[in-house]
C-alpha cells in the first residue's frame, strides 16, 4: 500500500489521500455532549402510535423499523402504513447553531452576523443618499 493512503474505509473501497487534503477551519463548538448530555431525540411511530423514543448524540442516524407481516396486512386493508421517524433537538439553541453554519442565515434575535448585515445596509443606504444629493446638485 502506498504511504499516501493512510486512511481507508471499512470496506477498503474508498481511499483518502491525506497528503493532498487541504486543512479546513474547524467550527467552534457550542456544547459538550459529555457534560450536557445528548442533544437530540429520535422518536418513531407507526399509524400515529409511538413505538420508540430515545436520546442520541448524532442527528445523522440510520433508523431501522421492522413492521411485522400482520401489521403490514392490516395496513393494506386500512389503506397503508404511516411510518414517521422524527429527529428533534432537545434545545432550540441547537437548531440556531446548525442554521448559522449557512453564511446567508442572519439568525434570530441579536447576534454579530445580523449586526454586521444591518451596519452594511445602513452604510450603503447612506452612500446612496449621498450619491443622490451629488446628482441633484449637478
Amino acid at each position: 500500500m502506498n504511504d499516501k493512503y493512510i486512511a481507508e474505509s471499512k470496506n477498503n473501497a474508498v481511499k483518502v489521500d491525506i497528503m493532498r487534503q487541504k486543512k479546513r477551519q474547524s467550527i467552534k463548538s457550542t456544547y459538550d455532549s459529555h457534560k450536557d448530555g445528548f442533544q437530540y431525540m429520535v422518536s418513531t411511530s407507526v399509524n400515529d402510535k409511538p413505538l420508540d423514543s430515545r436520546d442520541i448524540a448524532d442527528p445523522f442516524v440510520i433508523q431501522t423499523v421492522h413492521v411485522s407481516l400482520w401489521d403490514t396486512l392490516k395496513g393494506l386493508l386500512r389503506g397503508g402504513v404511516k411510518l414517521v421517524v422524527n429527529i428533534n433537538p432537545k434545545n432550540n439553541r441547537i437548531v440556531e447553531d446548525v442554521m448559522e453554519l449557512d453564511d446567508q442565515y442572519l439568525g434570530l434575535g441579536a447576534n454579530t452576523r445580523r449586526e454586521d448585515f444591518n451596519n452594511q445596509i445602513m452604510s450603503s443606504g447612506i452612500r446612496q443618499m449621498d450619491n443622490m444629493e451629488d446628482m441633484s446638485k449637478n
